[in-house]
């Protein structure tokens, strides 16, 4: 099961990945945001914690 509704922080998307029913997170408006402010680094900086904090979540 995905989810994605209201998970707007890397920490937010890791918490909701160690549920046992999630498998992963779907983020678009926070992807959105950064490309806009900041730039297509930005958002790629921004996939770059995201990622991070769900690979580190899993198997706690």
């Amino acid at each position: 099961m995905l989810t994605g509704i209201g998970v707007s922080t890397p920490e937010l998307a890791a918490a909701v990945v160690d549920l046992e029913v999630v498998d992963g997170v779907v983020v678009g408006s926070p992807l959105i945001r950064a490309l806009a402010d900041g730039g297509l680094r930005t958002a790629a900086g921004l996939v770059g914690e995201f990622a991070a904090s769900v690979a580190g979540s899993r198997g706690r």
